[in-house]
């Protein structure tokens, strides 16, 4: 089992990794990543000790699946409504963790995690529309914003095994 700081690059490495498979049209590749990814929703859950935080994050991989997959069928105009609902999947997150994790700084899970949810829909639709320097600005963002939540999350985990 990783630890939540790990976890982080673990999880943005899968989706990227199903990015690419859905790019390359390999349904075992994409596959394989969402096996990962969905076990990895489930994990997280155990890590925090909280079985919601899984199920949210469960909500939130296939809310970007649903992303990816319309972006790369040629339907981008029709991610709106899913990225509306990552938005409020980062809510329901952050309710819940200010409701269990005492002290949580929600402010800063708020910020962390939109800025993560844009920047993967941007590489996202980016790399469908073959916008490589808005694709590499985009990722460039995600990886620093992971690096910054995995750090985050590291934090809070110590904290929540005292």
């Amino acid at each position: 089992m990783a630890d939540c700081a790990t976890w982080w690059l673990d999880h943005t490495g899968e989706t990227y990794m199903y990015v690419a498979a859905t790019k390359q049209k390999d349904p075992r590749l994409q596959g394989n990543a969402v096996t990962k990814l969905v076990d990895g929703a489930t994990e997280w859950g155990e890590l925090l000790g909280l079985p919601q935080a899984g199920k949210l994050m469960s909500e939130h991989v296939a809310l970007v699946k649903h992303v990816t997959d319309l972006a790369f069928a040629g339907e981008a105009g029709s991610v709106d409504p899913y990225v509306e609902a990552l938005l409020e999947n980062v809510r329901q997150q952050a309710d819940l963790y200010e409701k269990t994790i005492p002290g949580f700084p929600r402010a800063d899970f708020e910020k962390l995690f939109t800025t993560h949810v844009t920047s993967t829909g941007g590489y996202i639709l980016a790399l469908a529309s073959r916008d490589m320097p808005d694709f590499q600005k985009n990722y460039n963002n995600m990886v620093q914003n992971r690096n910054q939540l995995a750090k985050f999350w590291g934090r809070i985990c110590l904290i929540l095994k005292k």
